[in-house]
């Protein structure tokens, strides 16, 4: 007569797959999150330089340039980071050139009902 198996190692196949699943998961969690850090990270790195790449051309535009003032020197320097995209009837309306972050300025219409 065989000896019979105690509940605990019944179990135990469903325990070992279990663990292997879990622990698979966990470090593929770990190294997406890992991948995600790296990423931040060369983004403000990328930022952070190209702010001081912005400074060192706003100087040197303010030092070179004759009668430069520092709203023309930034309107050089700075790059365009909103593209200028509106509707039609505001851009009719608006006498005044769209420039910057006054182009994502859209007019939000609210309806409650």
């Amino acid at each position: 007569m065989q000896p019979r198996m105690s509940d605990r190692h019944a179990g135990a196949p469903y325990g070992v797959w279990f663990w292997a699943t879990l622990s698979t998961l966990m470090v593929g969690l770990l190294v997406a999150f890992w991948s995600l850090c790296v990423h931040q990270v060369r983004q403000a790195e990328l930022r952070h330089e190209a702010q001081q790449t912005e400074r060192v051309a706003l100087a040197d535009c303010l030092q070179h340039i004759p009668q430069s003032t520092f709203t023309t020197c930034a309107s050089q320097v700075a790059p365009r980071r909103v593209p200028q995209v509106l509707p039609r009837d505001l851009l009719a309306e608006s006498e005044a050139p769209v420039h910057g972050a006054v182009a994502a300025a859209i007019p939000v219409k609210f309806t409650f009902r």
